[in-house]
């Protein structure tokens, strides 16, 4: 199948036909067929086009998994700012893609959990909620 947004609005209409889509909070809470729409952002905000769009026109929320520091974009500069509050507004969720690769050193896993927490604060005094948190290149 070609990617295209075209076929994303197949997909999203083709999931909906049995399927609810459900945020992070919500996916144990309902006894029903579902489905949860996510994306890593890598690159940058302004790489996702109409996809949010789409998704809010079907009614499906999606998270955005947005990294604190990285080497592409900075989600506190306006640009991304603006583009985050967009998706927030359309009702969708944020998520921290975290990168641990930046630290060239070996660390514990309790390092780990306590750099989670240190950027999923540093993001929650900007934004909303953090529902979940995905790996950049785990």
């Amino acid at each position: 199948m070609k990617f295209d947004y075209k076929n994303f609005e197949l997909l999203l209409d083709t999931l909906l036909e049995n399927h609810t889509s459900v945020t992070f909070p919500e996916r144990f809470s309902l006894n029903i067929p579902r489905f949860i729409m996510r994306h890593d952002i890598d690159v940058g905000l302004e790489c996702l086009g109409e996809i949010p769009n789409f998704e809010y026109e079907s009614g499906v929320k999606a998270t955005y998994f947005i990294q604190v520091a990285s080497a592409f974009y900075n989600p506190f500069c306006p640009s991304q700012a603006c583009e985050i509050e967009k998706l927030l507004k359309m009702g969708h969720r944020l998520g921290l893609h975290f990168d641990n690769q930046k630290d060239e050193r070996e660390i514990s896993e309790q390092e780990i959990s306590e750099q989670i927490e240190q950027e999923i604060a540093i993001f929650q005094r900007y934004y909303s909620t953090v529902d979940a948190v995905s790996f950049h290149q785990p």
